[in-house]
């Protein structure tokens, strides 16, 4: 098995599954011209290969399939999505077989995602992954102000 953190597995999965659970979820009824389409997306097939790994597995579960259910019918409400990803997250920790597939459908799509630590000091700026608009303060510099771009910090890779 790969080594995996089934909490951030579970996260990825459902962020793939969830904009793709209302065409994926419905059991036994033919696809629609615009599911089809959407399915036939790179991500829409990422969502439908990590489906077919998983539906067993929550279909044998009825708070996962309920979980999924929940947001096939709403995939945009945190809520449901937080509690498919705790679902899944069980699943994971009960299956590492399963895990450890889904970890490779996400490696192979180029989904799976790498995790940093990061660590400000004395008054420093941390910042995890991407800051996007906004004003930042250390140490009495500004950094995101127009006047300032030029002295905005650095990221090491």
């Amino acid at each position: 098995m790969l080594n995996t953190d089934v909490g951030a597995l579970a996260t990825q999965a459902t962020s793939a599954l969830a904009p793709f659970l209302p065409y994926l979820a419905p059991v036994g009824t033919k696809l629609t011209e615009e599911a089809s389409k959407t399915l036939a997306s790179e991500a829409g097939q990422l969502a439908r290969t990590l489906w077919e790994k998983l539906r067993p597995q929550v279909a044998s579960k009825g708070a996962a399939q309920e979980a999924a259910q929940d947001v096939a019918a709403s995939p945009k409400d945190e809520e449901a999505r937080i509690t498919l990803k705790r679902q899944l997250n069980k699943l994971f920790e009960a299956n590492p077989e399963l895990a450890s597939a889904v970890a490779q459908v996400l490696q192979q799509s180029g989904q799976s995602s790498t995790t940093y630590n990061v660590r400000a000091e004395h008054g420093g700026i941390a910042i995890g992954r991407d800051a996007v608009g906004g004003t930042y303060t250390a140490s009495g510099d500004t950094y995101g102000s127009s006047q300032d771009a030029e002295r905005s910090p650095q990221v090491a890779d």
